[in-house]
């Protein structure tokens, strides 16, 4: 059952600015001190006495003085965090032009007008109005309230959906934000725009965004957000790296406080990550929790009620997830989320299916793709399409499927290419290095101290020996100096020795730092289950193929395996048997490659085999190689055995002669074979042998495989059937 969970990534509000600003107060006003608590008064009995507090407030906000700007900044926030949100809206616009309010007083009305306007449904004003809105704001403001600015138009383009719009206004904010020294503001501009990357499905420009956000705050020594690490547990999900989302969630459960938003956020993350994990049980008890806890805030819980539905379909309840599933579609319609309404639909279409009602099943489908054609989100529209594919090919309607098939194929590859792979497992090796560097940096500094005792201790060698010429001449006319003398030999001795022990010691320690440089090369370089190399060592081979001169490039064969029905292996056997087919995988490829070739786990149940002085006419053999002997060597357990095959492609490089490695297209292709290897029925091989040679001068990087067979200059082979 595929993972159609509702994963809500949190956006973090703009730096609070102060808004208090001192003003003077006229002898009519009274002491300005006094008034500036009244405010202070009322806020501290907001939690005792709303309603008194409120009324307080608004006096104050309606009364001239030097604390009117203050009252009305107070009393507008004070609403926006209640019941009466739906009227600060009315209430705010017209005190934008308040010439009361100071700058930053303005500004945080504005936060609040906007805050409280996206709680609105159908949203009365659009974004071109609160663009234009924005803009007049703006005008003759400075860069630093310009950030602030931008940053609230982006929270509230996050909030009514409009991500790629967010994604540019938090560009342009960092980019304003750039020249000042760094702050606690641009690590939430960062992590604000990680949310808007996310959502349209980039994931690893999230990842980068959200992970600068995470450093920043920690070289600023500001205490870790709880917000940014469940965002980061988020990310992770959508990823499909459970153990890290896991990791982080748990994290972001530890730091919020008790029975707070936050800890919503973290209980949904969990229930992700146990659900990908396929701890079923684990994970709809972490629903439970966060349902409960939703409904004790006051939210209308639609993920909440998405999420323990889905794990109520996976228990095999399926009549029961269905009700709770049609309630999900039910809030999600009445409150315009398009989002979370299309994945109900998509949903409920499982549940049919489970039900054996495919037809019905077709329907809901068909009105979440509508809805996805206006609100997009990449990787939920993947999900629903490969769940439409398998639906038509069952209900035999082969047309619509192959339609569907290539409009799938074509998502897959804009999200998730071999370029994409190499950047985000480069992110995530840097980021895990950062405390061995940091370690290494302490042994070099050490070094450091050592050697600088080195030469002070050979100065005063230099100084002893400059004593013992002085001593010998005055040894002519004075006798007595000869017991100077023989102390100052004692003190050479010692000094001698001081400097052999400290000659070894750095020594050692040079060696100490050697070695723990080879180690954590290897580490970065090796993955840590298979013992194979890593994405990271084959970005690094590609990247030093790419550098070789164009008619000096060794003959490659790439070839790419992915295991066949390997989810099906983790949810009967369990993850850590899963674990122990991978290494036993990695044993047979092994024991088929040949001397100077590469293996690489790419990445889950991925693998790379890169051949050496190998070409086109040679795939055919090495992959039949690679599939005998996983069919002669099945897993065995308890008595057991368990068949393993794979779905593998291959591509040679260089592809045309004269014209360079071009490995990344290359990799593009044997990917794409294994691909069709798999829609072919696994199991068997396809591969990719160069044709006519393309213009030198064309860029084929961004051109599509189809489009490279088109043209001409590739040609598709095939296994025997």
């Amino acid at each position: 059952m595929r993972c159609a969970l509702v994963c809500v990534l949190l956006a973090g509000g703009p730096a609070s600015m102060a808004v208090n600003g001192a003003s003077s107060a006229s002898p009519d006003d009274g002491p300005a001190v006094e008034s500036t608590d009244a405010v202070d008064l009322a806020l501290t009995r907001l939690s005792s006495d709303r309603g008194a507090a409120l009324a307080a407030l608004e006096a104050l906000a309606n009364t001239s003085g030097p604390i009117q700007g203050k009252a009305i900044a107070a009393w507008l926030e004070s609403l926006a965090r209640g019941p009466e949100r739906a009227r600060v809206p009315e209430l705010a616009k017209p005190q934008l032009d308040n010439p009361t309010l100071s700058a930053a007083q303005r500004i945080a009305v504005f936060g609040t007008y906007l805050e409280a306007l996206a709680q609105v449904k159908p949203p009365p004003v659009s974004e071109d109005a609160i663009a234009a809105l924005t803009t007049r704001l703006r005008d003759g403001t400075t860069d630093d309230e310009q950030v602030s600015y931008w940053h609230h138009f982006a929270m509230w383009q996050l909030r009514t959906q409009h991500f790629a719009s967010a994604e540019e206004s938090l560009t342009t904010a960092i980019a304003l934000d750039a020249p000042r020294p760094a702050s606690a503001q641009r690590a939430g501009l960062l992590r604000n725009l990680g949310v808007a990357l996310a959502q349209q499905g980039k994931l690893d420009q999230a990842l980068h965004a959200m992970l600068r956000a995470d450093t920043l705050m920690q070289e600023l020594g500001i205490p870790a957000d709880a917000g940014l690490v469940a965002n980061l547990a988020g990310l992770y999900v959508y990823l499909e790296d459970w153990q890290h989302a896991r990791e982080y969630a748990q994290r972001a459960y530890d730091m919020a406080p008790e029975g707070s938003a936050g800890q919503l956020a973290a209980l949904n993350m969990l229930g992700n990550a146990t659900f990908g994990l396929n701890e079923l049980q684990t994970a709809h008890d972490h629903f439970e929790r966060s349902l409960r806890l939703a409904i004790q805030l006051g939210r209308p819980a639609i993920s909440e009620r998405n999420n323990l539905a889905l794990t109520l379909l996976n228990l095999g309840q399926p009549r029961e997830a269905l009700t709770r599933f049609q309630d999900v579609v039910r809030l999600a319609d009445a409150s315009e989320d398009r989002v979370v309404s299309a994945v109900g639909r998509k949903n409920v279409a499982e549940c049919w299916i489970a039900l054996g009602d495919r037809a019905e099943a077709d329907q809901w489908m068909h009105e979440a793709l509508q809805i996805y054609a206006k609100e997009d989100v990449p990787p939920k529209r993947k999900e629903l399409l490969q769940l439409m594919v398998e639906n038509l090919a069952a209900l035999g309607r082969h047309e619509e499927a192959l339609q569907r098939l290539r409009e799938y194929h074509a998502l897959n590859e804009e999200m998730v290419n071999s370029e994409t792979k190499a950047r985000i497992a480069s992110l995530e090796s840097d980021y895990a290095l950062k405390s061995k560097d940091i370690e290494i940096a302490l042994q070099r500094a050490e070094l450091q101290a050592q050697q600088a005792d080195l030469e002070r201790l050979r100065g005063q060698e230099q100084n002893e020996q400059l004593q013992r010429k002085m001593l010998l001449v005055a040894l002519l006319g004075l006798a007595g100096i000869v017991l100077a003398l023989w102390h100052s030999l004692r003190l050479k001795a010692r000094a001698n020795r001081d400097l052999m022990k400290m000659n070894c010691e750095i020594e050692a320690q040079r060696i100490r730092l050697q070695e723990l440089n080879v180690a954590i090369r290897k580490q970065s370089e090796e993955d840590a289950l298979t013992g194979l190399h890593n994405r990271r060592y084959l970005q690094a081979l590609l990247a030093s193929t790419e550098l070789a001169e164009r008619d000096n490039v060794e003959p490659t064969l790439a070839i790419v395996a992915d295991l066949d029905h390997f989810k099906r292996i983790n949810d009967t056997w369990g993850h850590q048997v899963g674990d122990e087919v991978l290494k036993h995988v990695a044993e047979q490829m092994r024991s088929v490659a040949r001397a100077g070739d590469s293996l690489v786990r790419w990445g889950g149940e991925e693998f790379v085999w890169w051949c050496r002085g190998a070409n086109a006419a040679d795939g055919p053999l090495l992959c039949a190689r690679l599939q005998a002997v996983l069919a002669e060597n099945p897993f065995q357990i308890d008595g057991q055995q368990i068949a393993v095959s794979a779905s593998i492609g291959f591509a040679p490089l260089p592809l045309w002669s004269g014209q360079g490695a071009a490995s990344d297209i290359a990799m593009r292709l044997a990917d794409h074979a294994s691909y069709l290897a798999k829609r072919a029925g696994r199991n068997c091989w396809f591969g990719y042998t160069p044709r006519r040679a393309p213009d030198a001068a064309q860029d084929l990087r961004q051109l599509s495989v189809d489009a490279l067979e088109r043209e001409g200059w590739v040609e598709c082979v095939a296994a025997p059937a």
